[in-house]
């Protein structure tokens, strides 16, 4: 039975050309890591729901290839997922190929970034005038402090990629300083409105 995670999300599929789609503008709502078991072939793929599209930060292939389909189920040529150049839109699917041992299964994973749509009325375009309203979260990428451009107070909380909380703070700056050089979710919370808010942060 055909698979559909919870996640907001848009694609194209844009591989092959030099821009890097994965760092799209459309802030982080989720992170999801599935494993090859959880996609085991094309009867099994997981669905991208409406409202939104996903990017891959981290794709490990092992005795297996990750792979995308359209809607249809048809499949182009070199249809294998690229990190930072493969975007699927709602209705896409992905899934993992194995080679027949269970060793891909389990130790195969992908690591999901769920973006939703800014949008205003258009599915597949924006007004950049609507975004340079929206609460950014600044500078990205970052050596230490990065901070939001708003006055409110803000519970925050700060994931690495593979969802552990690292850091947790009232407040709408963060120091960075101390951790890792690596790309991190910021999930903050408007005390006022309870707004929620994400955002990648990439640390050098």
């Amino acid at each position: 039975m055909k698979k559909l995670f919870t996640l907001t999300m848009m694609l194209i599929t844009l591989a092959m050309n030099a821009q890097d789609y994965a760092y799209a503008s459309n802030p982080v709502s989720e992170v999801v890591i599935f494993k090859g078991m959880d996609a085991d072939g094309l009867e099994n793929a997981l669905t991208v729901p409406q409202g939104g599209f996903i990017t891959f930060s981290n794709i490990y292939n092992t005795n297996g290839t990750w792979f995308w389909v359209s809607p249809d189920g048809t499949a182009p040529i070199n249809n294998g997922l690229t990190v930072n150049y493969t975007a699927l839109p709602e209705g896409y699917k992905f899934y993992f190929q194995g080679n027949g041992t269970n060793t891909g299964l389990t130790n195969s994973f992908v690591i999901v970034y769920a973006h939703e749509y800014s949008s205003s009325g258009s599915t597949f375009s924006y007004s950049e005038a609507e975004l340079d309203n929206s609460v950014k979260l600044f500078p990205n990428p970052t050596t230490s402090e990065v901070a939001l451009n708003s006055e409110k107070t803000y519970e925050i909380q700060v994931f690495d990629i593979l969802g552990n909380k690292v850091m947790e703070l009232v407040g709408n700056s963060i120091n960075m300083e101390h951790l890792s050089n690596a790309t991190y979710i910021v999930n903050a919370l408007d005390v006022e409105t309870q707004e929620s808010l994400s955002y990648k942060v990439i640390k050098k």
